[in-house]
């Protein structure tokens, strides 16, 4: 076969001699030569990596067979990390088409003012800053009478946010007061631990209406559009279960008072740990790490807000979830990539816990995002926890263990009933509840995967264990450190 060297002359000469002929066949020429189906591209890759981490990074790729890195000691500059590969990782057009398209949802930006604006489009975009201003909001004294968090108001004009139904977005306004209503419980997280299973089984009780979709992800996503950014639109999300919820009641018939028992609740399993725009939002501006989380937002919105959040073993978890994200993100699921990308995670996480807080990595969106393929960093569940029950008393966040919940469904789902305050069930009614119920099941494409490698497993084990002593410790439960 033809060098390389040899191959440009090649086609040098043939262009200088047959002119615009040998200019047409200069690049099959060229590809004939290079043997053009059997190569592969790989980019050169130079690191600056902390003089501590030389020996493990280089045993690390020589595990993942790797071809030659030059690792540059770099003691200094931690931005060099934050944006370098660890690992070549190839990603197909496809993938980069899929991540295009899904980023304006699942990572959105705060909307600019753009420069030469009408005087109209000035004020819409002071009214979309007022409306992120979340803490400086006053919400309406709760009706007594209702045991969700209600309220009545005038009505208000339909919004044209894609978080509502579409024939709610254009529904005629009413012309007397409507019941307005907050949820009074939220699932917060996290993914891949169960939660659309154990929420579909709530759904069943006859005291809980749910709404049309599980996650509206307004807190984290949707309100960061101008046309979601509302409470109102939040509000909005409910009303056809405010409208059930004024509709039945029970009825002392002694006193003639009547009680409106129905609940209502949302399961954005993303709330605990996405808050990839706090820097952004007022009230975090001047701080070094966030002043104020998704907790504090809700804690604002309904103080008496029920919090339930479902934990898994963050090792199954993390697999689990880039499993299933293969439908969203388009690419081809392999033990190996898993492994690679998981390296690259740590790594760069680590980097960060060397110059910053352990809070502020676990809420930094460059290093682990909704776009990310892997995401270890969600599975430092005492972190995100901390933050809620600073503002939430612990009777108020009720923790269901992903396996104590598949061992014993329906023990699991009886302390979540007492927890919400539910009345008792029927066994009729419990067999209706312990049915087969929607769930999120692998994708088709990674079904026939098996299980992560063992060496992949050993680096989550060692990555996790000391923050599941600390998550073990704040629940004051051993079994969280999933020694079994």
């Amino acid at each position: 076969m033809l060098t390389k060297g040899r191959c440009i002359r090649t086609v040098w000469f043939t262009a200088r001699h047959w002119s615009a002929l040998g200019a047409l066949l200069a690049p099959f020429v060229l590809l004939y030569s290079l043997n053009y189906n059997n190569i592969t591209y790989r980019v050169p890759v130079r690191l600056n990596v902390h003089s501590s981490d030389v020996k493990y990074i280089e045993h690390v790729l020589h595990t993942i067979h790797i071809p030659p890195v030059e690792l540059t000691k770099n003691d200094s500059d931690y931005q060099s990390f934050t944006n370098v590969s660890v690992t070549e990782i190839e990603t197909s057009k496809r993938v980069r088409d899929a991540v295009r398209k899904l980023r304006p949802y699942a990572v959105p930006k705060l909307e600019r003012l753009r420069r030469g604006a009408k005087r109209s489009d000035i004020q819409r975009h002071r009214q979309y800053l007022k409306n992120l201003d979340i803490m400086s909001m006053t919400i309406p004294a709760f009706l007594s009478d209702y045991k969700n968090p209600c309220w009545k108001e005038a009505p208000s004009p339909s919004s044209h946010c894609r978080l509502l139904p579409p024939k709610q977005r254009h529904s005629p306004v009413p012309a007397t007061q409507v019941l307005r209503c907050l949820p009074y419980f939220i699932f917060i997280g996290q993914p891949k631990c169960g939660t659309t299973e154990i929420y579909n089984r709530l759904g069943k009780h006859p005291e809980v209406t749910l709404p049309y979709k599980k996650e509206p992800f307004w807190f984290n996503r949707k309100r960061f559009f101008k046309e979601c950014s509302s409470v109102s639109t939040y509000l909005d999300f409910f009303q056809s279960n405010a409208d059930i919820i004024e509709e039945r009641f029970q009825g002392n018939d002694s006193t003639g008072v009547q009680f409106h028992h129905m609940v209502t609740g949302e399961g954005s399993v993303d709330i605990m740990w996405d808050n990839h725009l706090w820097q952004d939002l007022p009230g975090n501006r001047k701080c070094t790490e966030p002043c104020l989380t998704n907790a504090d937002y809700i804690h604002h919105l309904n103080p008496d807000t029920k919090i339930i959040v479902a934990l898994r073993n963050p090792v199954d978890r993390v697999y689990s979830d880039y499993l299933f994200e293969l439908i969203y993100l388009k690419y081809k699921p392999d033990t190996l990539d898993f492994h690679k990308r998981i390296i690259q995670a740590i790594y760069r996480f680590k980097g960060c816990l060397k110059h910053y807080s352990l809070r502020r990595c676990v809420y930094d969106s460059k290093l682990e995002n909704a776009m990310s393929f892997v995401r270890p960093i969600s599975g430092i569940y005492h972190a995100f926890l901390e933050d809620w029950l600073k503002v939430f008393p612990r009777d108020q966040v009720h923790v269901i263990r992903f396996e104590d919940y598949v061992a014993n469904t329906r023990g699991e789902m009886e302390k979540l009933f007492d927890f919400l305050s539910l009345s008792q069930l029927s066994e009729s009614e419990w067999m209706d509840v312990l049915k087969k119920t929607q769930s999120n099941p692998r994708p088709k494409s990674s079904r026939n995967m098996g299980n992560m490698n063992n060496d992949t497993r050993t680096i989550l084990e060692a990555f996790y264990e000391q923050y599941n002593q600390r998550l073990a410790q704040l629940l004051a439960d051993e079994r969280y450190l999933w020694k079994d």
